[in-house]
């Protein structure tokens, strides 16, 4: 009977451990108990005498406390001590699990927590490979892996000084010359020596190279006196004074470079092209063309440079080459409001032309009735005017003339090419624009030939 009140207690413990796996279990509230059951479990107890109860296989016999006591007792106290040792084990036990169970579960959170901060270690290592290897590729080697998207290292660019270093003839290969005058090298140097035989006069920190670079580089790349000041090393006042002396001396030695060319000089050079289409008598080609102006502050002066074609102020002037595309004539300038026929009456042009030459224009010179009096023949293209179409022969001399004179189109694109005429001329140096123009023109016949039937030649 003893034993199986253990294993009673026993599966009451295991019971309990069962349910501190599944979690506490739920509490049972307890009924209370009303005064009138009280009253009766009270009566019943008065009713029935204290008696010992005693299991003896599967029956109980109850004895009274006063029959027997003493053989029991030794009983009782012996087997109350092993159930209490029993029980205090099967406790511990239990303690024991619980104790291994909460560790198992702290451990597994720890080890789930660190899963995750290892996965996300080891995807920043992923991405921090996948920007090094993207770098690489794109640059040279780099010690350390710079940001995506940067492809230069500023740490030690942004502390050093910007520093401009000071052009010197003696150190430009002939790229840098071709690049800063827009001259060949071997033209270059045969100016040099066209100043020297004139008698050029040099004064000042700067040689004659020096002072003729400077000058063709502001004409050539337009650069301003303050930025010129700063390359050669010398102030503003300087440049302008340089840039001044040596316009004027370098129109001096233009006077020998644009030059009329003899009738049998353009004869003897006339390109096949011309003879090819019937034209072997021209003589010149005539054509206008525009650069911007500042606007003036006098009303006047704004009236007479204002352009209708431009829809601004210029200036123009008239530009005359020989067939072979040398340039022969160039006019002063004049308002751009100017027209082509005023300015071939005044320029001073006609006094070149000769009876029995061949004037090759556009249709804005209506001049025809003023040059034939004078024996001189104008080619220009059919007119429209009055006629619904032109005839055959009318359309083909008009293709022909219009290939043709694209040569003198080709010429003023070349002065146009110093980037001084690429930006507005300001009116303050309106004394060396006629200046400027002239010495223009004459540079580009220092250059190569026009038309590649003369460079095959």
């Amino acid at each position: 009977m003893l034993n199986l009140g253990y294993e009673r207690k026993v599966i009451h413990g295991r019971r309990r451990l069962m349910r501190d796996d599944r979690g506490p279990p739920p509490v049972k509230r307890k009924r209370q108990e009303s005064p009138s059951d009280k009253s009766e479990a009270s009566d019943a107890v008065q009713q029935t005498p204290p008696h010992n109860v005693v299991c003896i296989g599967h029956h109980s016999v109850s004895l009274p406390f006063s029959h027997g006591l003493s053989q029991v007792s030794l009983k009782t106290d012996a087997a109350s001590s092993r159930l209490d040792a029993s029980f205090e084990e099967t406790t511990m036990a239990a303690d024991q699990q619980n104790s291994s169970l909460s560790r198992e579960e702290t451990e597994m959170k720890v080890e789930k927590k660190d899963n995750s901060t290892q996965w996300e270690l080891e995807e920043q290592d992923c991405l921090l490979f996948q920007v090094e290897k993207k770098d690489n590729s794109t640059q040279w080697e780099l010690e350390e892996p710079v940001p995506d998207h940067t492809y230069a290292d500023t740490k030690d660019s942004s502390n050093t000084p910007l520093t401009m270093r000071s052009i010197h003839f003696q150190y430009l290969t002939p790229q840098d010359v071709h690049f800063y005058t827009g001259l060949p090298f071997d033209a270059f140097n045969k100016l040099i020596l066209l100043l020297r035989a004139n008698g050029t006069k040099v004064g000042g920190i700067l040689g004659l190279e020096q002072q003729l670079l400077l000058t063709l580089m502001r004409l050539r790349l337009g650069l301003l006196c303050g930025d010129l000041a700063r390359r050669f090393s010398i102030s503003i006042a300087t440049v302008s004074t340089i840039f001044s002396s040596m316009m004027s001396t370098l129109a001096k030695v233009m006077e020998d470079i644009v030059v009329w060319l003899p009738r049998s000089v353009v004869y003897d050079s006339m390109p096949y092209t011309f003879v090819k289409n019937g034209y072997d008598r021209t003589t010149c080609i005539f054509d206008c063309t525009e650069a911007w102006l500042q606007r003036p502050k006098k009303l006047m002066a704004r009236a007479q440079s204002y352009s209708a074609y431009k829809g601004s102020n210029t200036i123009k002037f008239l530009t005359v080459i020989a067939p072979n595309g040398l340039i022969m004539f160039v006019s002063d300038v004049y308002g751009g409001r100017a027209s082509d026929k005023y300015i071939v009456r005044t320029c001073g042009v006609e006094d070149y032309l000769l009876p029995g030459d061949e004037i090759m224009a556009d249709r804005g010179f209506k001049l025809e009735p003023h040059l034939e009096a004078q024996g001189i023949r104008m080619n220009v293209p059919a007119f429209t005017r009055g006629k619904s179409q032109l005839a055959e022969k009318e359309v083909t001399k008009t293709r022909r003339i219009a290939s043709l004179r694209i040569h003198v189109e080709r010429a003023i694109n070349r002065i146009k090419t110093y980037r001084i005429f690429k930006q507005a001329l300001p009116i303050k140096s309106r004394k060396h624009i006629n200046t400027i123009v002239f010495v223009c023109a004459g540079l580009c016949n220092l250059k190569g030939p026009l038309i590649k039937e003369q460079q095959e030649q």
